[in-house]
């Protein structure tokens, strides 16, 4: 008659094809080899630890005595290897000099932010929108051998998954059902952080900022890549081969300084810099700095390299782009503007300014 054992370990086996079959028992052999060798030395050192605990009384029990509180588990590693699955606490807990690490974990609920990011809904519309989310540690032990960085972990999940739920929503959804996607986003968060010992009590949705509206983009696009008449391209050798302004410069300078002050935070909301060129009987470039400190504007091209937009209109042009009078979508498309560069951060400055009254 075959034993228990035999009839497991055949079961275990069956599945696996005869080469793999034998790999597989030698290997588990080999395991089971090395643990028992391994126990005797692990055994031989525990051995000694206690003896000079023993040789050390009372002084060592400073060292081996830890005090847990009711808020908070402890897990003790023996030689790498955990001592218990189950968490250790509250109360007192002895831990043997030198082989054992002790590791408190905190039980209490926590909080964290996701930052605003921008996203594209499913009705091509650019929102931003962040979310606080409020969590506690179920699984001590799963959680110090699973994770080895909870708060980066929970952070990088959240923000894939706001990303994802987002983009299967459509503008009004995002504006109308806030608590709905609240309750999705913390449910998709706590599907994918489970096996981490950690469960997800509270996950909220910020305010939605609307950054470009449904269609805009997809407008957008269509100048994306586009190449310069060669009215424009002729009017930028001729402003660039210009060091100084024959236009009075200073007005379109005087336009742009008052909405640049540190208080509007321009520099934080558009993250970008331009040159304005202006054509008609007399040639000016102006640019614009929304990326180095608070943001400045002056006369001549763009002191720090390449801009990430160049915009070619006449002066008229230029200065109802400034107070945010004109569409820069309908004047391309009209011809009164051209451009080259980052289209999205044209739209950015436009939206920008459109909301300043100076």
């Amino acid at each position: 008659m075959r034993c228990p054992d035999t009839r497991k370990m055949d079961a275990k086996y069956s599945s696996l094809p005869q080469q793999d079959r034998w790999i597989q028992e030698q290997s588990d052999t080999l395991m089971e080899q090395m643990d028992k060798e391994n126990k005797s030395v692990t055994w031989a050192i525990v051995a000694l630890s206690w003896l000079f605990v023993i040789l050390t009384l009372p002084f060592s029990l400073i060292f081996c005595m830890k005090v847990i509180p009711s808020y908070q588990r402890g897990i003790v590693f023996r030689l790498g290897r955990k001592t218990s699955d189950r968490p250790l606490g509250p109360g007192t807990v002895f831990v043997l000099p030198c082989i054992d690490r002790f590791k408190k974990v905190d039980l209490r609920t926590k909080a964290f932010n996701v930052a605003p990011q921008e996203c594209l809904t499913r009705d091509q519309a650019l929102v931003s929108i962040g979310a606080m989310v409020y969590y506690k540690i179920d699984n001590p032990v799963r959680m110090v051998t699973g994770v080895q960085n909870v708060m980066h972990a929970l952070r990088s999940l959240a923000h894939t998954t706001l990303q994802s739920i987002l983009r299967e929503q459509t503008l009004g959804q995002v504006e109308g059902e806030s608590l709905g996607l609240g309750d999705q986003f913390r449910m998709y968060l706590q599907d994918g952080v489970k096996l981490w010992g950690i469960s997800i009590e509270r996950a909220e949705l910020s305010m939605a900022r609307v950054v470009h509206p449904p269609g805009l983009l997809q407008r957008v696009n269509e100048m994306k890549d586009q190449p310069l008449s060669s009215s424009a391209q002729a009017g930028t050798a001729a402003i660039s081969s210009s060091r100084h302004c024959t236009l009075d410069h200073s007005e379109i300078v005087r336009l742009v300084r008052p909405k640049i002050v540190p208080e509007r935070n321009l520099v934080k909301t558009v993250r970008e810099s331009f040159e304005f060129y202006v054509h008609g009987k007399s040639a000016c470039c102006v640019y614009l700095d929304l990326v180095n400190g608070d943001g400045s504007a002056g006369e001549g091209a763009y002191p720090f390299g390449n801009p990430s937009a160049k915009m070619f209109m006449n002066y008229d042009d230029v200065v109802s782009f400034l107070t945010g009078s004109l569409n820069p979508v309908k004047s391309y498309k009209d011809g009164s503007l051209k451009m080259s560069g980052s289209t999205n951060a044209v739209l950015k400055l436009y939206k920008a300014f459109s909301e300043i009254t100076v």
